[in-house]
């Protein structure tokens, strides 16, 4: 027991710790409560045990007016749950724990990351509201009604915009840790502890209340992330350049202050502990400040570049609005620019066709490397990957890199600090050597072998993630320019043969990117399992052995079946040299020769195929299992059979989204319908200008517009015949380019006497002066003619006018 001049110095707790250990100390060794009293009363008296008696008696009084009463409401509360001595110690008996110094703090806290959120989530229900009521208005429902407010508020274009990817796969990448924080049910970041502990004990009560917080939460992340592209997407751009870059300076210095506190506080404790995980709290949110830091520079240059072009725009005289000015100019993106390079290239395609040498033979080594190139990703400059695609593998790669961190701060735990510690203690070494019988060598190199399994396979499933990336890219890419194209044979029977119905392929559609992302971290996921069981059994059943110079059970089931599978090996070559050498007849062609000796041989091989084919369909099983695991976070490729592709949900939604994109993003069709509405637009701005002035004209000098009508009459009638022979030649051309369409073009005439028709419409051709021109002989009337509708497409269709044909 501590001497009585401690005591002073000592807290309640800390006497009564002492105390209790010094009783169990003398009641250990034998002697009765009764003689421990009397001893120590004896050597300490009276005066010096009272600060003992008091506290004594404030515990009890403690223990019988609040712990009791606390620990029988939180058994009546916790009895149906397996955890019911957490609350009841923290909650009934908290004046009991000892009050010494608090250990250093070694997690980092996450209430300034969600007064982040809180503040953004605001900053987002505000512009929303703002932009609704004041900016945007409806264009079908209720247009009259409130001066057409609220409007909605589009964030960005997901169907047929391939302009500004980088700016939102930037600000997708910022939602990216939070999204998957909440699909992994760990909401700290987003509501802070304290709140988020009250809401998992109210969901605790009512389980299914849990699918209705993570949809809240998934419209929280996107409310956060919703003012990125609101600026984004706001054709002013010296506006939403500047909101987007004061709001994304005001997330980056919150960040960054963060990191500041998080040094002076879990980082110094986790460092003087010798822990050095306060690395992967800053690797887990590189991602996210490197597309702050992205952000900040990509409105910064839309500042810069839009000032650059209205000053242009002023030294050229024009009217510059500073509040209304649209700063988009569709001939500037990449689809208008896109037409053009492919009109290019169609334009010398045939020359480069002659001039490419095809005699020349490319070197092995370049062949070699164009071929893998080929089969992983090769670049094209014409091409641009849509955006929603874009988005969903910037998300997918952002949660594989998330789940990468934390699998490496598990493997430290576990294969560095836990293993070493292991291999440290030698008396726990020897003690698991003995229980389970196994040298102590043993353990220790095939503890290391684990750790190096792991390590191995985390890298193997990052490097072929990587490259699955790389070859979705490349297929989808295919696949878009085959659409192009008009090659629909890769798209499944139903949708080849329309028996999926449109609302079928669009619901389809909207799951695309989801599922994209889903995809990849179950298949990151189960290819890094697969990998870290296939570096294992190298590593313990072939490396390890050969090492230490041992067999393993690997090595013995080979050594004493080898026979079985050279013979196998053999049998396999052989069949493949006789029948190149025996069976075909040239290498092009499957023609059989030695008919009767192919008939022996394939009678006397059908017996042994059959022990080959039971070794073939496992490895069979054993590639498909590998391949299928591999390549399952690819959608561009079905994992089920051709007949099957429709049961495949990951592989349907990437369909749909292929096909309604084609339908609603085509570079032709989006420049062409653009042209139309810019010389519509432009009609009508001529149009308006032009009854401007004849309404100014007429109001204020009425007498002085007097037009000849012969002169107008002569100047409509040669403004006619220029119409009309403009007309005809445009006629002509598309006839000729089109002959197909010949035939659905109106009523040519149907005359018996065919030789004296088709004699006058080629003379017609080759003497334009209308006196040479042979005139119509058929008794037929003009309307006649015209009504008349010919069965033979063979003929050329006529237009008539008056009593002469002209070419159409």
């Amino acid at each position: 027991m501590a001497e009585p001049n401690d005591t002073n110095d000592m807290s309640p707790s800390d006497i009564l710790t002492i105390a209790a250990k010094v009783f169990t100390s003398q009641v250990m060794e034998g002697q009765t409560p009764r003689a421990f009293l009397d001893e120590t009363f004896y050597k300490y008296g009276v005066e010096q045990l009272a600060p003992f008696y008091n506290i004594s008696v404030d515990v009890l009084e403690k223990f019988v007016n609040y712990s009791v009463p606390c620990m029988e409401e939180q058994i009546k509360e916790n009895i149906n749950k397996t955890d019911m001595w957490t609350p009841i110690w923290t909650d009934c008996f908290f004046w009991v724990q000892p009050t010494t110094t608090p250990a250093p703090e070694t997690t980092c806290s996450v209430e300034l990351t969600a007064f982040i959120r809180l503040t953004l989530f605001a900053i987002s229900i505000l512009l929303l509201l703002i932009m609704a009521f004041c900016v945007q208005k409806r264009r079908r429902a209720c247009r009259d009604c409130c001066w057409g407010f609220p409007g909605p508020v589009v964030p960005l274009n997901m169907l047929d915009s391939y302009e500004n990817r980088k700016g939102y796969m930037l600000a997708f990448g910022l939602a990216a840790n939070s999204i998957i924080s909440v699909v992994m049910g760990a909401n700290d970041e987003l509501l802070g502890t304290k709140l988020n502990v009250q809401v998992d004990r109210e969901i605790s009560k009512l389980p299914f209340l849990g699918v209705f917080m993570k949809i809240f939460m998934s419209i929280y992340v996107a409310m956060v992330a919703y003012p990125f592209f609101v600026a984004q997407n706001i054709r002013n751009k010296i506006i939403g350049s500047t909101f987007g870059i004061i709001i994304s300076l005001y997330w980056l210095g919150f960040e960054l202050f963060k990191f500041y506190v998080y040094g002076a506080t879990c980082f110094k404790n986790l460092h003087e502990q010798g822990h050095y995980t306060s690395v992967l709290y800053v690797l887990f949110d590189l991602p996210k400040i490197l597309c702050l830091v992205g952000l900040v520079l990509k409105f910064a240059y839309n500042i810069y570049i839009t000032l650059v072009k209205r000053a242009e725009k002023k030294r050229k005289g024009e009217h510059v609005n500073w509040v209304h000015e649209n700063d988009t100019n569709w001939k500037e993106e990449y689809m208008y620019i896109h037409i053009k390079e492919v009109f290019k290239k169609h334009r010398f395609a045939k020359q480069a066709k002659q001039l490419k040498k095809i005699d020349e033979e490319k070197p092995f080594k370049q062949r070699m490397y164009e071929k893998i190139r080929g089969i992983l990703y090769e670049i094209k400059p014409g091409f641009k990957y849509s955006t929603r695609f874009s988005v969903a593998l910037l998300i997918a790669t952002m949660a594989i890199y998330g789940a990468v961190m934390i699998l490496i701060g598990i493997g430290y735990t576990l294969f560095v600090v836990l293993l070493n510690l292991l291999i440290d203690n030698m008396e726990l070494v020897d003690w698991l050597a003995a229980n389970i019988k196994v040298d102590k060598q043993d353990i220790i190199d095939y503890g290391n072998a684990i750790g190096t399994s792991y390590w191995l396979g985390l890298v193997t499933a990052v490097i072929f993630f990587v490259l699955v990336m790389m070859n979705q890219m490349t297929w989808y890419r295919r696949h878009v320019i085959k659409l192009r194209s008009g090659d629909r044979s890769f798209l499944p029977s139903g949708i080849q043969k329309k028996t999926l119905a449109p609302a079928g392929l669009m619901t389809a559609s909207f799951k695309y990117a989801g599922f994209q992302v889903g995809y990849c971290i179950w298949g990151f996921f189960l290819s890094a399992i697969v990998f870290y069981i296939v570096w294992m059994v190298l590593i313990t059943q072939i490396f390890l052995p050969m090492h230490r110079h041992q067999l393993s059970l690997l090595l013995i089931l080979l050594i004493k079946q080898w026979p079985n599978i050279l013979i196998a090996i053999t049998m396999i070559v052989v069949q493949i040299l006789i029948a190149r050498c025996c069976f075909v007849a040239s290498p092009d062609s499957l023609a059989i020769d030695n008919r009767r000796a192919y008939h022996i041989f394939s009678y006397f091989m059908l017996f042994f195929n059959i022990f080959l084919g039971l070794v073939s369909c496992l490895v069979r099983i054993i590639i498909g299992l590998v391949l299928g695991v591999v390549f399952m976070q690819r959608l561009s490729k079905s994992t089920l059979p051709r007949a099957y592709e429709r049961r495949d949900p990951g592989y349907l939604s990437y369909v749909s989204f292929l096909l309604l994109e084609h339908q609603h993003s085509n570079p032709a069709l989006q420049c062409f319908v653009r042209l139309l509405l810019e010389d519509m637009k432009k009609d009508l701005k001529d149009d308006f200008f032009k009854n401007e002035q004849a309404n100014n004209a007429e109001k204020f000098s009425m007498q002085l517009i007097k037009v000849d009508e012969t002169v107008t009459s002569k100047v409509k009638e040669a403004r006619n015949k220029r119409i009309r022979a403009r007309n005809r030649w445009h006629l002509y051309v598309m006839m000729t380019m089109n002959p197909s369409i010949i035939r659905y073009r109106i009523r040519f005439l149907d005359i018996n006497n065919e030789n004296s028709f088709l004699t006058g419409k080629l003379t017609n051709l080759m003497n334009m002066d209308e006196k040479h021109a042979v005139g119509d002989t058929s008794p037929l009337s003009l309307r006649q003619r015209q009504s008349k509708v010919s069965d033979d497409p063979q003929k050329i269709n006529c237009e008539v006018n008056e009593n002469h044909y002209v070419m159409a």
